[in-house]
């Protein structure tokens, strides 16, 4: 299986050379160890993969070759879209309510 590499912005993904620096450049030649020759998949949030074969590699920097491009088959057909509620704790009717505990053993009316 081919690694994918998440390039911000997209920042020349299509061109004929690309060069990873900084994190991407140190995942690929310490973390994983990938060797000259090897080839990954590169993604930058639109509906294409870019397909790179490894060029050269140095103490700084990763230089990749254009391979192609096809479109993305792992995009979800959806988006989804989480919301986090806050839940909030009312006083009803004159005097106040009872105390008692959660689950968390924090106080809550009842």
């Amino acid at each position: 299986m081919m690694k994918r590499f998440w390039i911000e912005n997209g920042q020349g993904l299509g061109q004929q050379d690309l060069v990873l620096t900084n994190t991407e450049h140190n995942h690929l030649a310490n973390v994983l160890r990938l060797r000259v020759g090897e080839e990954i998949i590169a993604v930058c949030g639109d509906a294409f993969e870019y397909s790179y074969r490894i060029e050269r590699i140095t103490k700084t920097a990763t230089t990749l070759g254009f391979l192609g491009r096809a479109e993305n088959k792992f995009n979800p057909e959806k988006d989804l879209m989480v919301y986090n509620g806050v839940n909030q704790v009312r006083q009803f009717g004159v005097g106040g309510g009872e105390i008692e505990r959660d689950w968390r053993n924090r106080p809550c009316f009842v």
